[in-house]
């Protein structure tokens, strides 16, 4: 996903703006989309069959993968990176282990007691 807006800013940029792609007009760029689509919902329900994420939090996995590697992609595109010690395979490589990392049971922090914070004083 980073890589592809990397080497192809301007259609990463096209296939977001809807009013100028014109989605309905290209059938293979729908078919693209649907096949992208596909190989997130497969990453997720992975995820579930692995007990790695209860079946109701799949859309919000889901959610969050995508606005992972999106938010990624138009950071770099956007030049919010360029000061990055990594270039956009290494960040998103780093990114990902983390995710995998958070996603792992036996990785996952132990839930301490819960604090509240008094913001009235």
């Amino acid at each position: 996903y980073v890589t592809f807006a990397q080497r192809h800013p301007a259609y990463f940029r096209l296939m977001f703006r809807p009013e100028l792609s014109e989605p309905q007009k290209h059938p293979d760029a729908k078919a693209a989309e649907d096949a992208a689509s596909s190989s997130l919902e497969e990453t997720v329900a992975d995820c579930v069959h692995a007990g790695v994420i209860p079946a109701g939090q799949a859309d919000a996995l889901a959610v969050t993968a995508w606005s992972l590697g999106h938010g990624l992609a138009s950071l770099w595109l956007d030049g919010e990176l360029k000061d990055s010690r990594d270039d956009p395979q290494t960040m998103t490589a780093n990114v990902t282990a983390l995710l995998e990392i958070l996603l792992t049971p036996s990785h996952r922090p132990r839930p301490g007691p819960a604090t509240r914070h008094n913001r009235s004083g």
